[in-house]
This record gives structure tokens, C-alpha cells and sequence, in this order.
């Protein structure tokens, strides 16, 4: 082959590439890719870049969101700690009295079923003293002494079998009076009433203190007004003063009523008065058996009722609400020391 045909292939002629396009190509494309790596290198690199600050922010604005969630939190349970208090120091508020000892409330036991009890010794004629009770208690315990020689003899050839034992009903009672050694406690009717008995109340009753069980007997009773007395010699009681006559409560009045659970654990329910006068007093008292015959109090911790459950003045129960007997009730028929258990105005004023 001659030189000229190798220089021709080489370097190319005006019809054909030469042999030297080859290598060229090959130099571009190399370049070509190398600077697309390049590119594609800075693309992604920037992609990253952004993805990590992304990422980054993303982080902190969680961290933030934590400790804003945190912080909601410790600011939600510092006042729900701080909403508890205020119910706790409201409730506390709402109980006029601290120490239940201060109005004298005992529980009562009354033993229905229970055989006739012996005779008391007799009470000092014409010595009853100012401020206790009228004594309707002979008038109960007069037939007992003349009957129970008569029944006796009936009784034991016909009935041998041992009678069932008695069952007690329990209920609150709180001091009104004393004469000497004995005390009288306010308490409902229908705790006592019994209508097997003779006289229509129980022969038996216990008066449960703190510093132990006293037998006590029916001294006197209303029951349309469903309220009665208890007399037993169970020692030196405090008692409560009564909210003054001349201070009638009002509507939307709130009343608390403080008694004891048959272990003596003081309870108090709280109501608002919905009607009042000489009569009656109707409150949203729910209903309690066992604090039936507690004393209901003012706010500022005056006596004002007997929590009674069988009161019906209305005929039946009043809508919602509960009609309990005014205090001033028991001076009609059953005490006589009113004045004296009435507080003064002046040193009591009622906040309506």
C-alpha cells in the first residue's frame, strides 16, 4: 500500500473521516461523562445539603415541640393541683363546724322487739329544772309496771320457745338539754317507733358515745312531726345553739347537715334551702337512714332543724327536695329552755 493511501486513512479526506475522529470521540465522551459525574456529583450533594438542614430544623422545631408539651403539662397539672385545693378549701369552707363534739352528737340505737325495761327510780317531783324537758316518759313507763305482772304468767306456759333476738335501728341523736346526771337527746320519731310496743315506741334504746354505750329510754315524741326525745344518763354533753327566731332562714340559704356514721366517724352533707318558715324547712337533702335524727346547720353553725325522713307536712315528699322539722318544733311539746338554747344575733350573723 502506498504512503499516500495510510496518510488518506489517517488523516481523512472531503468524502470520509480519518482514522484520527477515533480517539477524538473517545477523549469527548470520557470528558463528557466525567463532567456529568461532576454534576451529577454537585446535584446530589446539594440535594444532601438540603435534606440535612431540613432534617436539622425538623429536629429542633421537635425538640421544641417537646419541651412546649412538657411545659403544657407541668402548667395543666400545677392547676389542676391548684383547682383541687380551691374544692378542698371550699369544701372546707362549707362545714361550719370543725369538731362535731361541739354539738353533741351521740348515735342511736333503738332495740325494737326488745322486752320492757324495769322501771327507772322516780324523777324529783316538782324539781324538773329550767331548760329540761317536759316529762312525758311516766305516761310510758306507768303501764309497763302495772301490765308486766299480768303478762307473765300468760306468757310462759303458752309461748316456751325463746323469742327471735331484738334488731336494732340506728340513727343520730344531738344534746338539747340536761337535768343533772341525765341528758336529752333530739333524734327522729321514726328511729324509735315501734308498733308492736305498747306505747308505740321502742323499749330500748342506746346512746352510743365516744366514751361508751348508755342505756337510755323514749322520753317524748311527736310523730306527725316525726321528732322525739331520748333520756340517758351518758354524762356531760355540749350543746349547740340554735339559730335565733328572729332570723328566718332564706331561699338559696346553704344548711349542712353534721352527724355520725354507727362507728362515729363524723359525716357532713351539705344542701340549699328551696323553702322555710315556722312549719317546715325543704331542702335537696338527699336521703340518709342512718343520719336520720342529726341536727342541720347554718353556715355559721347554728342549729336549725332535725334531719327528719318521715316529715310529710305536704302529704308526701316535695318534688325534689326533703321536708325536715324546723328545731323551734321541739319547744311546743317537748322543751322548755328555747331561749336559752337560741344564739346570740349579735355574735352569730347569718350570711344569707
Amino acid at each position: 500500500m502506498a504512503v499516500g493511501d495510510w496518510w488518506q486513512r489517517l488523516v481523512g479526506s472531503a468524502r470520509r473521516l480519518g482514522l484520527w475522529t477515533l480517539p477524538a470521540f473517545l477523549v469527548v465522551g470520557l470528558a463528557g461523562a466525567v463532567m456529568a459525574g461532576g454534576l451529577a456529583v454537585v446535584f446530589y450533594s446539594l440535594q444532601v445539603g438540603g435534606l440535612e438542614a431540613e432534617t436539622r430544623e425538623s429536629r429542633e422545631q421537635l425538640n421544641q415541640a417537646v419541651e412546649d408539651v412538657q411545659k403544657a403539662g407541668e402548667d395543666a397539672l400545677a392547676a389542676i393541683q391548684d383547682e383541687v385545693a380551691s374544692v378542698r378549701e371550699s369544701l372546707t369552707r362549707e362545714v361550719p363546724i370543725e369538731d362535731i363534739d361541739e354539738l353533741g352528737v351521740v348515735v342511736i340505737r333503738a332495740i325494737v322487739g326488745s322486752p320492757p325495761p324495769a322501771p327507772p327510780p322516780p324523777a324529783d317531783d316538782g324539781t324538773e329544772a329550767q331548760g329540761a324537758p317536759n316529762t312525758l316518759a311516766a305516761a310510758q313507763e306507768e303501764p309497763t309496771a302495772t301490765e308486766q305482772p299480768t303478762q307473765q304468767p300468760t306468757q310462759e306456759p303458752t309461748e316456751p320457745a325463746p323469742s327471735p333476738p331484738p334488731s336494732p335501728r340506728v340513727g343520730v341523736g344531738f344534746a338539747v338539754a340536761s337535768d343533772g346526771p341525765a341528758t336529752f337527746f333530739a333524734t327522729s320519731f321514726g328511729l324509735v317507733a315501734d308498733d308492736s310496743a305498747r306505747a308505740g315506741v321502742v323499749e330500748a334504746v342506746e346512746v352510743v358515745t365516744a366514751s361508751g354505750t348508755f342505756r337510755g329510754v323514749v322520753h317524748s315524741w311527736d310523730d306527725g312531726r316525726d321528732l322525739a326525745l331520748i333520756r340517758a344518763e351518758a354524762g356531760q354533753f355540749r350543746i349547740g345553739d340554735w339559730r335565733p327566731s328572729q332570723q328566718p332562714l332564706a331561699v338559696g340559704e346553704r344548711l349542712t347537715i353534721a352527724g355520725v356514721t354507727p362507728t362515729l366517724d363524723a359525716v357532713f352533707l351539705n344542701a340549699v334551702v328551696g323553702y322555710a318558715d315556722v312549719t317546715m324547712v325543704v331542702a335537696d337533702i338527699p336521703l340518709v337512714e342512718f343520719l336520720r335524727g342529726a341536727p342541720v346547720l347554718d353556715q355559721s353553725g347554728n342549729v336549725v332543724a332535725v334531719y327528719t325522713l318521715g316529715y310529710r307536712p305536704f302529704g308526701g315528699r316535695a318534688g325534689s327536695g326533703q321536708a325536715i322539722a324546723p328545731v323551734g318544733l321541739l319547744c311546743e311539746r317537748m322543751l322548755r329552755n328555747c331561749e336559752e338554747l337560741e344564739a346570740d344575733p349579735s355574735e352569730n350573723a347569718t350570711e344569707n
